[in-house]
């Protein structure tokens, strides 16, 4: 135990002196239990967890992507990446153990490095959706202005309620599916809760990339970890 505890220590003091982080640097990195339903933080060869992937033409996803700068606490340094540069969507879905029911807590880690829109389109990079029906009954979508400034939002979100977003930046993303519908909301980095009514229906199937892309659009998004919490 004394040898161990000397490591340890050691290996503190050489992250400080060196200036290299441990924490995330999957050492001492594990995914942390925040969704009861499910945890995914894309460690190791793989997923954690049993994921179907859509890969489009031209498009790339990666699983055991080195994450941009310096993600949130809890991602550390290993993460999803999706390119594209097209019209194909392109997206990993988990697979869910059990049947959901409301309320339904949707987190993720998201940073966009690019995301070449035309004004006043969107993408979207979450859908929940059910299998063999609707595939966007829920979503998240970024989207452009006319003076080049970007948004977050949702379906059902008053278009005077959307969330400035910034590219280059890592951010939290919280998608809350209230038990009452109309107290549902959609929060951006611990922020303001902008409330929405959400579907009834409810999902089966998440998607996690580039959805509904366009001829000419090009993106290049990372996802530290995704958690799901059914409260």
């Amino acid at each position: 135990m004394k040898i161990l505890t000397i490591i340890i220590l050691f290996s503190l003091y050489v992250s400080q002196a060196c200036g290299v982080s441990l924490i995330g640097s999957g050492i001492f990195c594990t995914t942390p239990n925040d969704g009861d339903t499910l945890n995914e933080g894309f460690l190791g060869t793989g997923y954690e967890g049993s994921w179907t992937e859509t890969i489009g033409s031209g498009a790339t996803l990666d699983e055991d992507h080195t994450l941009t700068g310096t993600p949130p606490e809890g991602s550390c340094t290993e993460g999803l990446n999706v390119e594209t540069s097209g019209s194909a969507d392109t997206y990993s879905k988990p697979a869910l153990a059990s049947a959901l029911s409301y309320p339904i807590v949707i987190n993720f880690e998201l940073y966009v490095t690019t995301l070449t829109l035309a004004s006043w389109n969107f993408i979207n990079v979450f859908e929940a959706g059910v299998n063999g029906g609707s595939s966007d009954i829920h979503d998240v979508e970024l989207w452009k202005d006319g003076t080049g400034n970007y948004y977050i939002v949702t379906s059902g979100l008053s278009a005077s309620a959307d969330i400035a977003f910034s590219l280059s930046t890592w951010h939290t993303v919280k998608l809350y599916l209230h038990s009452a519908a109309s107290s549902s909301y959609l929060q951006l980095d611990g922020g303001t809760k902008y409330t929405f009514t959400r579907n009834s229906t409810v999902p089966d199937q998440f998607k996690l990339g580039a959805l509904q892309t366009s001829s000419g659009e090009v993106t290049d998004i990372e996802f530290g970890r995704f958690w799901v919490d059914t409260p």
